[in-house]
């Protein structure tokens, strides 16, 4: 039987012990009702669960499933009867599994909001092992920054927000990619709570690069993260990845400032949420050693074929001519 959710500490300890991505937890439904027009349901069965994310649009309304777990065929069942009561044209699911693991037979999209092409670190093995899979100029650049007496990595608090998004502001200006306004940012650190997972790098006291991550006990996945031009002379976008991740990992170092009874609370894999062909990538293959991997493309359950027939031709062409406009 399925059931709706709407208290938030009963829906998150569900979808940790589910081992749950962050994207499903309680209050990033919440980042995306309070900034945008959608609106959130959270349904769960014995054994699978979803957290969809539904939006009106000029030709009816959809669904969207961000990283859900795997499932099977009954509870996409109840997911179709969930979608055809509430008069959604299609589900789509960008589902946090491995295509090799990823068996239903639903519409490939045209288009995609995540990337399924990304890294994931095993933080279940140990320091020695993440560093030895890394490729040699990664680990010399970590080194160099880390002899850098000048550089601190700590956690970040609620009072670098106007420095990081300034970083953020200046860094999107730079590699020429579109960003919300402050008030999203500020949003998710509202809402996502103890699952953010946020650490800046200070050099001679002043914050010049951060990365911002979010995560459960399954996965610590990368949003967003920024650099000056001072920080990448340092290398210091490396030493702060790098203890980033450890930190992911449950390992609290003597360089990153916590509070005293702050305890880490280890995720199982590190994601660094996509790669594209650009220096970016470049930079978070390198703390892989260029393994990457493939998770399930966007998929469609389509419930009307002629408003997702509308929907997918018209969605993508509108992207594109908007992309040639810019």
């Amino acid at each position: 039987m399925i059931t709706t959710y709407i208290i938030p500490k009963q829906w998150d300890n569900l979808v940790d012990s589910h081992h749950g991505h962050p994207l499903q937890l309680f209050g990033w439904g919440e980042v995306k009702k309070v900034t945008g027009s959608w609106q959130v349901t959270r349904l769960a069965n014995d054994n699978y669960f979803a957290q969809i994310l539904i939006r009106k649009t000029p030709l009816g309304r959809f669904g969207y499933i961000p990283r859900g777990n795997n499932f099977d065929s009954d509870f996409l069942r109840e997911l179709k009867a969930f979608a055809q009561k509430e008069n959604l044209f299609m589900l789509r699911f960008e589902p946090n599994v491995k295509a090799t693991d990823w068996h239903h037979k639903l519409k490939k999209a045209r288009d995609h909001v995540l990337l399924a092409r990304t890294i994931q670190l095993d933080l279940t093995k140990s320091k020695e092992e993440l560093l030895a899979t890394m490729d040699s100029k990664t680990r010399q650049y970590i080194r160099r920054s880390e002899r850098d007496n000048n550089t601190t990595i700590r956690k970040a608090r609620e009072s670098d927000l106007d420095r990081i998004l300034t970083i953020y502001r200046e860094t999107a200006k730079r590699a020429g990619f579109p960003i919300h306004p402050d008030s999203y940012y500020r949003t998710i650190f509202k809402q996502m709570g103890q699952n953010n997972h946020i650490h800046v790098a200070e050099i001679n006291g002043q914050v010049e690069a951060f990365l911002w991550c979010v995560k459960t006990p399954e996965v610590c996945i990368e949003l967003y993260g920024g650099a000056t031009d001072l920080a990448f002379q340092k290398r210091a976008n490396y030493t702060l990845k790098w203890h980033t991740i450890l930190t992911a990992k449950g390992i609290c170092l003597e360089t990153v400032k916590a509070a005293p009874d702050s305890k880490p609370v280890p995720s199982r894999s590190y994601d660094v949420n996509g790669l594209l062909n650009d220096g970016i990538s470049k930079f978070k293959l390198g703390f892989s050693g260029g393994a990457e991997i493939q998770l399930a493309a966007t998929s469609d359950l389509v419930i009307k074929p002629l408003n997702y027939f509308f929907f997918a031709t018209l969605l993508p062409l509108f992207k594109r001519l908007s992309s040639r406009r810019t």
